[in-house]
């Protein structure tokens, strides 16, 4: 089954400050982040920083963006729903909403690591588009948020694998963290939320003008503390996003939040107790904000650990309780993440 600023081309110096200052722990090799870096403990389903993958990991559904049921219609991004129930695991048909750039002559930044001058501070993100990408059809654009002390440039190595994966269907932002001096300089979303949720604003707003893709199917997934602010973003920025997916990370914002999002949440057994606590926050939250009835379960994908509430159509929650998950990325984590984006299309 399945579900489903400004840019500055030319200004490197900043980048190099930020990769030194990530490279310092390198997550291709470093240890899980502990629980709690960052303030409270971190929620997960399993994985940090870009470790090596759970081996014995249940093994994925169908591929990013494949078939499912008909189902439920909802236009534009996260908002109020209509009060009815969603099929679980159907297709949501979304009504497009083209980027100012789609039919132009105006060419995406490069594949690859990219510079944004943001109210004069040099920030950067990754960039693909997919292989078919001609500039007139609007593809889903999913965002990335690394873990602590990690890089943007990581999210496509061999523990999350999102390019092989969801590249050929979406266009995928790596937005890059700041060196956070709470945390050792190690790179975070942690280090000032308010400043990146400017970021993320400045960045979409360009990326509209330069690249062609679907703003009513924009996502956010995070890892560790990628996903605490991943929530936040969810929270503040709700009337953007269509769609989320989290691992790992503290709570994040729960308070003052905008509407209703589609949520994929999850944690390992094997994790801390407090990342246990703060992934059940997580997960009661949306289940209120989506309408859901927690008696309401299905099959999710893969089956086990996953199964959908039943909740207001077009506002699904996945969730996803791994037996043995510590706090690593599984390989099948990808996989269902992007079938979960994947159920919602536009005609």
């Amino acid at each position: 089954m399945m579900r489903r600023a400004k840019s500055c081309l030319g200004c490197s110096v900043g980048l190099l400050a930020i990769m030194a200052a990530g490279c310092a722990s390198n997550p291709e090799s470093q240890p899980a982040d502990p629980a709690g870096s960052g303030g409270t403990e971190q929620t997960v389903l399993s994985g940090a920083g870009g470790e090596s993958a759970n081996a014995g990991a249940p093994s994925a559904g169908t591929p990013a963006g494949g078939g499912a049921q008909a189902g439920a219609n909802a236009s534009g991004s996260g908002g109020e729903p209509d009060g009815t129930t969603a099929t679980p695991g159907a297709l949501v048909h979304v009504t497009a909403l083209p980027s100012s750039a789609c039919g132009g002559t105006s060419k995406p930044p490069p594949d690859g690591s990219n510079p944004i001058d943001v109210n004069g501070v040099m920030r950067s993100f990754v960039l693909h588009v997919p292989p078919g990408y001609d500039g007139k059809q609007a593809f889903p654009l999913v965002m990335a948020y690394h873990g602590k002390g990690d890089l943007a440039v990581n999210l496509d190595g061999e523990n999350f694998k999102f390019k092989s994966v969801g590249g050929a269907n979406n266009v995928l932002v790596y937005p890059q963290g700041l060196p956070d001096p709470k945390l050792a300089n190690n790179t975070s979303f942690e280090r000032d939320p308010a400043d990146d949720l400017s970021f993320i604003d400045a960045l979409l707003a360009s990326l509209k003008t330069s690249v062609c893709f679907d703003t009513a199917r924009v996502f956010a997934l995070g890892h560790s503390l990628g996903s605490t602010f991943v929530q936040t973003l969810a929270c503040q920025r709700g009337d953007v996003l269509r769609g989320i997916a989290t691992q790992g990370g503290d709570p994040g914002m729960m308070t003052g939040c905008k509407g209703s999002v589609a949520t994929w949440v999850g944690y390992g057994l094997m994790d801390s107790s407090n990342e246990i606590t703060a992934s059940k926050a997580r997960r009661d939250y949306w289940l209120a904000a989506n309408h859901c009835d927690m008696n309401s379960q299905t099959p999710g994908a893969p089956a086990p650990p996953c199964l959908n509430y039943g909740c207001a159509a077009g506002y699904p929650l996945e969730w996803c309780e791994e037996p043995a998950g510590t706090h690593k990325w599984s390989p099948w984590m990808t996989q269902s993440i992007f079938d979960f984006f994947g159920a919602f299309v536009s005609p």
